[in-house]
């Protein structure tokens, strides 16, 4: 017995979509042009935004990195001062 083969389908199965398809390009070709110039648009508009809210997140994060830098700033004026204290404080018995 013979075992049947699936050969894909008939050529003149595939007409109808075919036409279908080429019914419809026209159309959606009109949808796209005509809706294009608001996309553009709508992409512009969004693009600007995320720009704009790069630029803060850059300043937000420029702002703390400098806060981190005046806090380590101070810390080590601070330890400058022990040191200079500390050193000062250890000279004078000996100055005695």
């Amino acid at each position: 017995m013979p075992i049947p083969v699936a050969t894909g389908a008939a050529p003149t199965e595939l007409e109808p979509l075919a036409a279908l398809d080429a019914a419809l390009e026209a159309p959606l070709a009109a949808l796209e042009a005509r809706e294009a110039p608001e996309l553009d648009a709508l992409l512009s508009a969004e693009d600007a935004e995320l720009l704009k809210l790069e630029r803060d997140a850059g300043s937000v994060m420029e702002e703390a990195a400098l806060d981190r830098l005046d806090a380590m700033l101070e810390d080590s004026l601070e330890i400058e001062a022990a040191i200079e204290d500390e050193t000062l404080a250890a000279l004078e018995p000996a100055e005695d």
